[in-house]
């Protein structure tokens, strides 16, 4: 109850708190939070349990709701379940979820089914808490009607137990026979009487208050009872192991304040530590000492560090270790990962951007958007405004040298120095050049200090500047973004280079091994890890690490969180800290294992560049544009369990059945479908899956996120599906989850048939030799007298035949050899271009497709790719006409862009196939792309006709359409053939091809491959050298083709700058 005393308490820690409100920075924890708008049946949550299958019970005031990380659900209970609130639940030894509801009923939950207990004498009266005894025998307390003792041994039977007590709110063993329940009056001690099947009153504990017992926990180890009161505070019986009936009471540490609170209820997690539950302070958690055996610290979690309500229920830790937080009136919250604290400041007084951090004697100096400030366990105990002391500036950077001065680096103004000994500030540093008044970094060692700035590198020594570095003395670029000092005195530089540069303690520049097949980079931040390898983060091109005489680039496609990265470090664990916007990696250095941090425990803000410090506790602190980060490894703890994988439906054909049940099927054909999921509520988003179906798949698939599998047909046989799911920390169940289905066979597939039907055709095949063997005889005579007449007369035939056929044959060959000799030798694309492919392919024995290509002169090569009318033989003679008139066309000295080519080639082939006097006659083409390019400038210019160019600059795809007129056939006046233009760069790649690859019929469902397959393929090998290019082309043309025949020649070149 309340009291003047505990009010006051309450009135006079608000007063402090507003009163401090302007000097506290905000610290924050991040929760996952469950409301009404995210699906749970009511918002009033008075109990948190899990079953085996890592379903997440929650009892509400509007009945029982289920959840599995993604989806709440209530539709599966009956009326009566739902109506009723569930305000206890406990989880028994056999895995059973038993439910007391608020109108006195009972629900048991075997997994599987919903069981509903009847009572002896039952009355609506609250079921307040559940309990097993060391028997396996179940003792309720219900609120004003005794306590119920149930076996559920096998058939589930009843008692109520009467006790002198009218009202119960909590119950627990305390030893053999004897029991401590929570009345309203205080604690008792109770015996249970075999002999007569009673509960009588043994004594009162005196050393606790005559009030209302809220909770009764046994801790984990059975050497203490923690007992929760409502505003009297908190309790610990001290059990005797070796005498289980003595005991001893103290209250809990006066220092963590818990006197006066609502406490609603209590819970030990897997590492000892008290979480209490209370209506208007939140939640407070002892943390416990397993090396003192003892707890250190009380930490507080409230609307005004993060948490939705201040009115706590219950506390809940899942298998997993995460702990569940039910509120009573605002859902469920998670919390997502106590190694994260977030800080926040007052943007419009002391800016929220922290842009620098770094650590004096326990306080972090952080430099703002707004300033300077001082700041410790989140408090602000001093700030230096940018517009009083800073210029008005933007503060870019800060260090605090050995003597503890304060160097402060601005965006336009220079440097300033705060002395330590005075407090006094003042300006030190300030040039004509506004570039090297620009300050990105400064850090130092003894009485030497390193400026990086917008224009090279200063060194200071003892407070005067002693040298002036930039690309005059060697350094790869001026703009300095930041410097690494080694144990030997060299300051590594980040800046944009090929290679890493630093300068030595004489004062020379030197280069690291140039990094020659990745380019030139923008290194932002370099770091030396516990092995004494560097590390270098970049903007765009993920991390570079260098290991002894290898250099690995480490991007997202190997798991990091991002590719531009502003900020590194590695700590005493060996770990590379990696920022970036919305997010960290953190790599391990010893097997480049990557974990990454993101939106999924609240990270929203950007890392600002090289705002980070490995302080003195160990914790990593990250500097954003929206507060500051720090990050606790001691309390980063892994999940207690990988996910639990659970079936969803099961379906045949579409019709559901029941895998827990023996599955045997008639023949047919059926598709199977089956939803699963593996629960994992730390990150279920990143939950993977793998599975496999004996029988069908010859091995486990590859992991995959998505949470069901269609087999479209499978056929008789037995078979077996075995499902492993992985969390985001890749654990996974040692034994995955499977069920066994069979498909009876038919019925001409069964033994008797068979061997009915082998009987039948035996005796069938020696009536058919018999009869065969008399017709035989009679025709023998004269098949032998007409055989010897035809065999003359076939033989004669059959040589002509083949005579003819050879002569082809040859024919054919001949002009394949005489077009091969037309088309141009491959060398002159090898002598000017970076790489180069062509892969040729005629679908006979000469083809219709063809390509060219010629100098105009020292600088302009022309490139043309054409597919003719037809193949074979006629597209053969379309081929050879074409690449002779446009080799002569190409010599003519007035040509001078690939348009003219084609209109000129255009007029020839009419005029060579009379197009031009009979319509009616031949409408021989050719569908072409004429392109040239400038060998110097890169600069390319090309003209298509009906044929598309697919162009990679700076790796992006550009899909570009030629015009609609072939070259040849159909009569137009309005034929137009246009000059497209591009500045192509070194790297760059051009794709030409003629119709035959994307028509090729083929694939599982032999369909065309088209054009968008075609564009993904190219997506996907781009990137790689032309020469592995040339082949994986070429091979997935004959793996789509298959068996299946080729449609039309084929010719796709590829040309890289």
């Amino acid at each position: 109850m309340n009291n003047p005393s505990n009010l006051f308490s309450k009135l006079l820690f608000t007063c402090l708190l507003v009163s401090f409100s302007g000097r506290v920075g905000s610290q924050t924890y991040n929760f996952n939070e469950f409301g009404l708008e995210e699906g749970i049946c009511d918002r009033y949550i008075y109990t948190i349990n899990q079953d085996n299958n890592g379903y997440l019970w929650i009892g509400t005031g509007a009945g029982l709701c289920r959840f599995d990380g993604f989806d709440f659900r209530e539709d599966f209970f009956t009326d009566s379940l739902t109506k009723s609130s569930v305000v206890s639940s406990y989880k028994d030894r056999q895995g059973n979820l038993w439910f007391g509801h608020i109108d006195g009923s009972l629900t048991v939950y075997d997994g599987s089914n919903f069981i509903p207990v009847s009572i002896e004498e039952r009355q609506k009266n609250r079921i307040n808490d559940i309990v097993e005894s060391d028997d396996s025998l179940l003792y309720i307390a219900t609120q004003s009607n005794g306590v119920l003792r149930i076996n559920a041994s096998d058939q589930i039977q009843t008692k109520r137990l009467k006790i002198e007590d009218k009202l119960v709110y909590s119950i627990e063993q305390l030893s053999k026979d004897i029991f401590l329940i929570g009345t309203d009056n205080g604690l008792k001690i109770y015996r249970f009487h075999k002999n007569i099947d009673s509960l009588s009153l043994s004594s009162v504990i005196e050393q606790i208050p005559a009030t209302k017992i809220q909770s009764i926990v046994k801790s984990r180890d059975n050497t203490k009872i923690w007992i929760a009161t409502e505003y009297q505070g908190l309790y610990i019986i001290m059990l005797n192991a070796k005498d289980p009936g003595s005991f001893s009471v103290t209250k809990a540490n006066a220092s963590f304040g818990l006197d006066g609170l609502s406490i609603q209820s209590l819970f030990e997690d897997i590492e000892g530590n008290i979480w209490i539950s209370t209506f208007r302070n939140g939640v407070i958690k002892l943390v416990y000492s397993n090396d003192r055996k003892v707890f250190v610290n009380k930490q507080a979690y409230n609307t005004l560090n993060g948490m939705i309500s201040n009115d706590v229920k219950n506390v809940f830790q899942d298998k997993e270790g995460s702990i569940w937080i039910g509120t009573y009136g605002d859902g469920i919250a998670r919390m997502v990962n106590e190694a994260f604290t977030f800080y926040e400041f007052d943007k419009n007084k002391y800016g929220n951007s922290i842009t620098s951090i770094d650590q004096f004697q326990g306080s972090y100096w952080l430099s703002t958007d707004k300033g300077v400030l001082k700041t410790r366990d989140g408090r602000v105990e001093e700030f230096f405004p940018s517009s009083k002391y800073f210029s008005n500036d933007n503060i870019t950077t800060l260090f605090i040298d050995y003597e503890g001065n304060i160097w402060i680096g601005t965006s336009n103004n220079g440097i300033y120095l705060r002395n330590n000994k005075t407090g006094s500030i003042h300006r030190i540093f300030y040039s004509g050049n506004d570039l090297e008044n620009s300050i990105n970094y400064i850090t130092g060692s003894g009485d030497k200090t390193w400026i990086a700035t917008r224009y090279g590198v200063f060194l200071f020594s003892g407070g005067i500047q002693k040298q002036h570095f930039t690309t005059s003395q060697g350094l790869p670029h001026n703009s300095i973004n930041h410097i690494f000092l080694n144990k030997e005195g060299s300051a590594w530089i980040s800046t944009i280079s090929r290679q890493l540069f630093f300068i030595s303690k004489e004062g020379q520049i030197r280069s690291g091994r140039e990094i020659s097949s990745y380019g030139r980079n923008e290194f932002n931040s370099i770091v030396l890890d516990q092995n004494n390898y560097f590390w270098a983060a970049t903007y765009g091109s993920g991390v570079y690490y260098f290991a002894n005489d290898s250099i690995y680039n480490i991007k997202v496609t190997n798991g990091l969180k991002s590719d531009y990265c502003y900020s590194i470090l590695c700590d005493d664990e060996n770990n590379i800290w990696v920022g970036h916007r919305k997010g960290f990696s953190k790599i391990s250095a010893d097997n480049l294992e990557i974990h990454t941090y993101g939106q999924e425990i609240g990270i929203v803000a950007g890392c600002n560049l090289n705002s980070i410090l490995y302080d003195t506790s160990g914790a990593v602190l990250f500097g954003t544009n929206n507060g500051l980060i720090k990050y606790n490894s001691e309390d980063d703890h892994q999940s207690l369990s990988p996910p639990v994988n659970n079936l969803y439906s099961v379906k045949f054909n579409d019709r559901e059945v029941d895998w827990n049940e023996e599955i045997v099927l008639p023949y047919n054909k059926y598709k199977l479908n089956i939803d699963f999921i593996g629960i994992s509520f730390r990150n279920p988003e990143k939950v993977t899956y793998q599975h496999k179906l004996e029988n069908y798949d010859t091995d486990w698939t590859a992991r995959v996120i998505t949470s069901y599998v269609s087999y479209p047909r499978i056929e008789d046989g037995n078979y077996t599906f075995k499902l492993r799911s992985f969390n985001s920390e890749s654990q996974t169940a040692e034994t995955p989850l499977s069920f066994q289905f069979v498909i009876k066979k038919p019925f001409w597939k069964t033994w008797w048939f068979i061997l009915s039907t082998v009987t039948f055709f035996v005796f069938a095949m020696i009536a058919v030799i018999k009869i065969r063997e008399r017709n035989q005889k009679r025709l023998q005579v004269f098949l032998e007298k007409s055989l010897d007449e035809r065999t003359k007369e076939v033989v004669e035939q059959k040589d002509e035949i083949e005579e003819k056929n050879r002569e082809i044959t040859d024919s054919i060959n001949y002009a394949q050899r005489i077009q091969s000799s037309i088309l141009p030798s491959v060398r002159m694309l090898e002598d000017n271009f970076s790489g180069w492919f062509m892969y040729y392919k005629p679908r006979d024995i000469v083809s219709g497709d063809f390509y060219w290509f010629d100098k105009m002169d020292d600088d302009r090569i022309i490139i043309v790719c054409a597919d003719s009318t037809g193949h074979g033989v006629p597209g053969a003679f379309m081929s050879m006409i074409g690449s002779t008139l446009i080799k002569d066309i190409v010599n003519r000295d007035k040509v001078d862009s690939p348009s003219q080519i084609m209109h000129l080639l255009d007029k020839e082939i009419t005029y060579t196939l009379t197009q031009n006097i009979d319509s009616e006659g031949s409408q021989d083409g050719m569908d072409m792309v004429v392109c040239e390019i400038n060998l110097k400038t890169n600069y390319m210019r090309f003209s298509s006709a009906m044929r598309p160019v697919i162009l990679y600059m700076k790796g992006e795809q550009y899909y570009i359409r030629g015009n609609r007129s072939s070259i040849g056939g159909e009569i137009l006046e309005d034929k137009a053939f246009d000059n497209q233009e591009f500045q192509l760069s070194k790297g760059d790649t051009i794709y030409m091809f003629s119709d035959g690859y994307p028509d090729q019929f083929g694939g599982p469902l032999g369909k065309k491959f088209k054009m968008v397959r075609l564009k993904n393929m190219l997506d996907s090998i781009n990137k790689k050298p032309m020469s592995e290019q040339y082949e994986y082309i070429k091979n997935n043309f004959e793996l789509w083709k298959s068996d299946m025949w080729q449609v039309d020649d084929v010719l796709f070149m590829g040309i890289r700058i």
